[in-house]
């Protein structure tokens, strides 16, 4: 691996100005975990407000025994589609995606498949819904994944 740092003639052909700079260079184990822009938000009292959109670089990890979880809150109006994916890697492990209307009863829960996970709903109501990220593995385990989020 390398880094190179170039200077771009800002001030025009032959002028050289020298520009300070600073470079910080960490190197993560592929083993960890960084938390993601929406955590803490591992439960749905603690669930963050999205919109419709394409979230990548996200993660799981478990630091104690049991089933690690995201969860992420939207308002969806009457007669609208909701429609959600997550994309993960299944050599790592499998993801479920649920999700719930205001009520917290499930709507719709996906089955995991090929490393992609989708859920579809159609609203009755106006309602806040939830769609929770899982995952069962041991501790330590970093399960990161990408998430779709469409409402219309």
């Amino acid at each position: 691996h390398y880094i190179r740092v170039t200077q771009v003639d800002v001030l025009g052909p032959g002028v050289v100005q020298g520009l300070p700079y600073t470079l910080q260079v960490s190197q993560l184990r592929e083993d960890s975990c960084v938390a993601d822009r929406f955590e803490p938000n591992n439960q749905r009292d603690s669930a963050s407000f999205v919109m419709g959109g394409d979230f990548e670089f996200l993660s799981l990890e478990a630091e104690v025994l049991g089933a690690p979880e995201d969860w992420y809150k939207f308002d969806v109006e009457e007669s609208q589609r909701v429609e959600a994916a997550i994309a993960f890697d299944p050599q790592i492990a499998e993801l479920s995606l649920e999700l719930y209307r205001g009520d917290q009863r499930v709507a719709v829960s996906a089955p995991m498949a090929n490393g992609v996970a989708r859920v579809e709903h159609d609203a009755p109501t106006d309602a806040r819904y939830y769609l929770r990220v899982l995952v069962s593995v041991p501790p330590g385990v970093c399960v990161p994944y990408e998430m779709q989020l469409a409402v219309e």
